[in-house]
């Protein structure tokens, strides 16, 4: 099951218009990217019990409440520190263009 995701989209603008999302899962995304930390990805609790198989989480712990735009039904998040078992696709073999091959239109 992933996260429900509920979100109101909009433009903005007259002149110079925008695109923009708002909603509890943007504020999320929002605290869990300006909170990450350097070097690691950050995940949420429903990705985590997918990946705990193949991957070495840490729990992040509680986000900095100084920050005002972490949502008080921020969820538990998880940092990945590095892989436990080879992933499903790790198998696949990419194919490896040349540099002609990938120099030519």
């Amino acid at each position: 099951d992933a996260l429900p995701i509920s979100v109101v989209a909009g433009v903005i603008g007259i002149k110079k218009v925008a695109y923009d999302l708002w909603g509890d899962s943007v504020t999320i995304a929002n605290a869990m990217e300006s909170t990450g930390v350097p070097g690691f990805v950050h995940i949420s609790q429903t990705t985590a019990e997918k990946a705990q198989h193949f991957f070495i989480l840490q729990p992040r712990g509680p986000l900095p409440r100084e920050k005002e735009h972490i949502p008080d039904n921020m969820p538990a998040t998880y940092l990945v520190v590095g892989r436990r078992a080879p992933t499903p696709y790790q198998h696949l073999i990419r194919p490896r263009l040349s540099r002609n091959e990938f120099n030519q239109n």
